[in-house]
């Protein structure tokens, strides 16, 4: 187990109904990127059906850490497809949020910049422990 982080938070973004995990996350990745400007993109891992994803994931595969332009992410955001795994990392020299897929189902959010709570942007979203995930998914 790792101790509590008291500079960072966990959330978990409640997908309606009549939306696509994908379309969320694109509409918050655009968020991010909109609001932090120059960013560090780093995919540490992907799992998707599409076929931008899965050439990507067999890319990442071979080549271990893979940067990816943020044209080529929001490709695969909206590409027929569906993204079953991901572990996405965006960081700025102060911030930084990652994005965690796990199921294809759960959309969760790991980040030291809490100001983005309060966006419309992010929408709907319930706290949870970060010690419930692995500590590879917190920063240190």
């Amino acid at each position: 187990m790792h101790e509590m982080k008291k500079d960072q938070f966990a959330i978990e973004l409640i997908v309606l109904e009549n939306e696509k995990l994908e379309d969320r996350l694109s509409k918050v990745v655009a968020f991010i990127i909109g609001t932090y400007g120059r960013l560090d993109i780093n995919v540490l891992d992907i799992e998707a059906t599409g076929v931008l994803g899965s050439e990507f994931s067999d890319r990442l595969e071979n080549e271990g850490l893979a940067n990816i332009s943020k044209n080529e992410l929001f490709d695969i955001f909206q590409e027929d497809g569906q993204i079953i795994e991901l572990n996405l990392i965006l960081m700025t020299v102060d911030s930084k949020f990652r994005i965690i897929i796990r199921d294809g189902a759960h959309l969760n959010v790991v980040s030291n910049s809490f100001s983005i709570l309060d966006k419309p942007e992010i929408g709907k979203y319930k706290y949870f422990d970060l010690m419930l995930l692995n500590e590879e998914d917190s920063f240190k």
